[in-house]
């Protein structure tokens, strides 16, 4: 798949794969080599979710190595141009130094571009957090499976923000220390908590109310028919 023989893998990848069995280890290896060699994407769903996180990496990797050979490759070529250019011209000189300066910019646009191409909607909406960040949602005590929900979670915020950011990575472990982030299940249960105070703190002192989350939700639905809200 890719012109250099070897594939990078982190520590920080451990931490959020380490609660996954021997076999779904094995399974995942396996997986990425094939990915490597020949551009293979697993149909695995066991190991789905995992795989896409390395996939993301790679792909980050890759293009990082490229634009590095890049690098290389014009450093190689101005030294060439040098060694083998004394007999040129005082203009030629100048023509090829300009001509440098020229591909330098215009290599710095095009890198610039593969970085910037994307809206600010569409790097959220294609947002995955990357192993750094993982390791962070580990830490939380929080695991793979309510991935899903805390990432959409932390889309529906970072949609409605009104401030700029530079990483959404970032963005997303200050997130989750400030305690933003978490599964859609935990924060319906804590806006019921809330409605379920208010409604108690309208009772008559001493009362208590007992109202699953179910008889709440159907309670709302009542009075938003009936023009009424809670206070």
């Amino acid at each position: 798949m890719q012109d250099k023989d070897s594939f990078v893998l982190y520590k920080s990848f451990f931490k959020p794969i380490k609660g996954m069995s021997d076999e779904s280890l094995g399974t995942l290896m396996r997986a990425l080599f094939e990915y490597q060699i020949d551009g293979t994407v697993t149909e695995d769903e066991s190991i789905l979710m995992a795989f896409s996180f390395f996939v993301n990496q790679f792909e980050f990797d890759n293009k990082a190595y490229k634009a590095r050979c890049q690098k290389n490759k014009e450093n190689a070529d101005k030294r060439w141009n040098k060694k083998n250019g004394n007999d040129a011209s005082a203009y030629d000189r100048m023509q090829a130094d300009a001509n440098d300066a020229d591909k330098i910019r215009e290599d710095k646009i095009s890198k610039d571009k593969i970085y910037k191409k994307e809206s600010t909607k569409e790097k959220i909406e294609s947002f995955e957090p990357n192993p750094t960040s993982l390791a962070v949602m580990s830490e939380m005590g929080f695991d793979l499976s309510q991935l899903p929900s805390m990432i959409q979670s932390f889309k529906d915020q970072m949609i409605n923000r009104s401030k700029s950011f530079k990483d959404i990575q970032s963005c997303w472990r200050n997130y989750l220390r400030k305690g933003y982030v978490k599964p859609i299940e935990d924060a319906r249960a804590e806006s019921f908590g809330s409605i379920r105070k208010t409604i108690t703190a309208q009772q008559p002192s001493g009362n208590i109310i007992s109202m699953t989350n179910d008889e709440i939700k159907q309670m709302l639905i009542e009075q938003q028919a009936a023009g009424c809200t809670l206070n």
